[in-house]
C-alpha cells in the first residue's frame, strides 16, 4: 500500500483526519474513452493500485510510469499495481491505446505528487465574442469524493480578477486578450487543482498550448521580473508573460517548538499581547501574503490564516493544543509543499525546529528535500535550539526576538524576490 501524506484543511488548533492509507477513485465514465480513476491522496510512494476504465466497450490499452511500460490491460477487470518507489517524486501515468499501425489513437494521463494537477482537476472553457470587451469563463472540475469547491480564484496574468462559488465568471479583457488565465481550486477537504491558459487568444477562445510557470528566486527589485524573463529568452524558451502573482507561505512547526516560541513573545492567551509579538505580526500581516500553518503531529493538522489574522497567535494556540508525541516532521514539510506548490503562485515553506521527539514520520528527511527542489519551492529552516533536528538544512538560529524579526523580514525578502515566468514551446 501506498504511504500517504495528505491532510485536510481545518482551523488552527483541531485535529485533522486520520492518514488515508490507500488512494481514493473517482468513477466518471465517459463512454468509448479511456479513463485513469485513481486519484492519490497527499504525497504517495510506495505501492500504488491503479484503477482505470477501457471504455464502452472495453478494448485493450496499456498503462505506463514515467513513459516506462507498466500494465497492460483487456478486459473490465482493471486494476495493476505500480511501484512509485520510497521517496517522494513527481511521476506521470499514461493509459494509451494504440491503432492497427501503432499511433496512439487514446490518450488519459494522471500525475502524482505534481501540487495542482494530482488530487482533482480543474478545466476551463472560454468564450470571446468578436470585438466584445469581456469574455466568459466556465469553470468544471473533477473530485474523487465528489465535493464542490468552497473557493474559485481566478486571476489573469497574476492579478486576482474574481473569487467565487460560481462556475460562470465573466472578465473585463479589455486590452489584455493573449493573458495569463489562472484558475485555482480549493475543496473543503484541503485538495487543491490548478490551471493554467491563454485567454481569447483565438478571438473566441483559449489558445491550444502548453502553458509552464516557472518560479525565479532572483527576481529581486522592480526590474526583477524583466530580467528573470530575459534570461529564459536568452536560453531559448518562449517568453510568454512575467508577473510577481499572489504569494504563500506555510509554517510547518514540530509540537516542541512551543515552548520556545512561548519564552520568546510570551504563551498562547496572554492578554495584553506583548509589544513584540504584535511588531512580529504585522511584518507578514501587512505584506499580504496567504499564511498557512501545518503541525508536525501524527493528523499533520493544517489551517490557513484570513487575512488579518496574527500569525503567531494562530501558530501559538495550534501549539498549544498539540501533543509532543508523535512527530511527523518531514511527512509535514512533504505535505505543505505539495498544497503550496501550485504553479502561478510565489511560496515559502518554514520549518519551525525544536528539540522534540524523534521524527516518526513515513518519508525520508533527503528524499523530501530532494522533492522540494524538484518542484521548485523554497524552504527556510528556523531552528529554536541550536542543534535541532541537523538533517535538515542549516538556516537560521531563532535565541531572541531580534533574531525571530530578522527570520520574518528574510521570509518576506525571499517572496519579494520571487517572480512567475510563464512559458511555452
Amino acid at each position: 500500500m501506498p504511504v500517504v501524506t495528505g491532510s485536510g484543511r481545518l482551523p488552527a488548533g483541531t485535529e485533522g483526519p486520520k492518514t488515508r492509507p490507500d488512494a481514493l477513485t473517482f468513477v466518471c465514465y465517459v463512454r468509448g474513452n479511456v479513463q485513469i480513476l485513481t486519484y492519490p491522496v497527499g504525497v504517495v510512494v510506495g505501492l500504488l493500485p491503479v484503477v482505470v476504465e477501457l471504455g464502452a466497450p472495453p478494448r485493450p490499452a496499456s498503462l505506463l510510469l514515467d513513459g516506462r511500460p507498466s500494465c497492460t490491460f483487456v478486459s473490465e477487470a482493471s486494476t495493476c499495481v505500480v511501484d512509485l518507489g520510497s521517496a517522494p517524486k513527481v511521476h506521470l501515468l499514461e493509459l494509451v491505446r494504440k491503432g492497427p499501425a501503432g499511433n496512439v489513437v487514446e490518450r488519459a494521463v494522471r500525475w502524482v505528487n505534481r501540487p495542482g494537477a494530482a488530487e482533482a482537476e480543474v478545466q476551463t472553457r472560454t468564450r470571446c465574442p468578436e470585438g466584445g470587451s469581456r469574455c466568459s469563463v466556465r469553470v468544471g472540475w473533477a473530485h474523487p469524493e465528489r465535493l464542490n469547491p468552497k473557493k474559485i480564484s481566478v486571476g489573469l496574468d497574476g492579478k486576482r480578477a474574481a473569487t467565487t462559488r460560481n462556475r460562470d465568471v465573466s472578465l473585463d479583457v479589455a486590452g489584455t486578450r493573449g493573458a495569463i488565465l489562472t484558475v485555482d481550486l480549493v475543496f473543503p477537504d484541503g485538495r487543491r487543482a490548478a490551471h493554467a491558459s491563454v485567454l481569447g487568444g483565438r478571438v473566441h477562445g483559449d489558445e491550444d498550448t502548453a502553458i509552464t510557470a516557472n518560479l525565479d528566486a532572483g527576481a529581486c527589485g522592480p526590474d526583477g521580473p524583466a530580467a528573470a524573463a530575459a534570461r529564459r529568452r536568452a536560453a531559448g524558451e518562449n517568453v510568454r508573460a512575467t508577473e510577481r502573482g499572489e504569494a504563500e507561505i506555510v509554517v510547518v512547526a514540530e509540537p516542541a517548538a512551543y515552548g520556545a516560541l512561548a519564552r520568546l513573545v510570551g504563551p498562547a492567551h496572554v492578554v495584553p499581547k506583548p509589544p513584540d509579538r504584535v511588531a512580529l505580526d504585522d511584518i507578514l500581516r501587512k505584506a499580504g501574503f496567504t499564511v498557512h500553518v501545518v503541525v508536525a503531529d501524527q493528523r499533520l493538522s493544517r489551517g490557513e490564516l484570513q487575512p488579518k489574522e496574527p500569525v503567531l497567535d494562530a501558530l501559538l494556540e495550534t501549539l498549544d493544543a498539540t501533543p509532543l508525541r508523535p512527530v511527523r516532521l518531514a511527512d509535514a514539510v512533504a505535505s505543505a509543499a505539495l498544497h503550496v506548490g501550485v504553479p502561478g503562485k510565489r511560496r515559502l515553506v518554514v520549518l519551525v525546529a525544536a528539540e522534540g521527539a524523534e521524527d516518526s514520520s513515513a518519508l525520508g528527511a533527503a528524499g523530501v528535500r530532494a522533492y522540494l527542489d524538484e518542484i521548485r519551492v523554497p524552504l527556510a529552516v528556523w531552528r529554536m535550539q541550536p542543534a535541532a533536528r541537523t538533517e535538515w538544512p542549516e538556516g537560521r538560529a531563532i535565541a531572541t526576538v531580534e533574531d525571530f524579526r530578522a527570520a520574518l523580514l528574510d521570509a518576506k525578502e525571499r517572496l519579494d524576490c520571487q517572480a512567475v515566468v510563464w512559458t511555452e514551446p
